[in-house]
């Protein structure tokens, strides 16, 4: 299972989420649901080969269809 740290650099709000990672749970830190608002990735657990730092939902759905393709 992949898990990563995300925090909404907007308000500073920060949370563990697992992957595939569904984009309405980022409501949880704030997070507007535009694909264009960023995400900063301070940690990951279960993979350790995965960029840390900021992502738009375009990329975040790049990366969920590859953890899901490995399911």
């Amino acid at each position: 299972m992949l898990r990563a740290y995300i925090i909404n650099p907007i308000n500073n709000k920060g949370s563990w989420f697992d992957f595939p990672l569904y984009f309405g749970k980022l409501k949880k830190i704030g997070h507007s649901g535009s694909y264009d608002e960023l995400v900063d990735i301070v940690s990951f657990e279960g993979n350790s080969t995965l960029r840390l730092g900021y992502y738009n939902l375009h990329e975040l759905e790049r990366l969920n269809a590859g953890i899901e393709g490995r399911l």
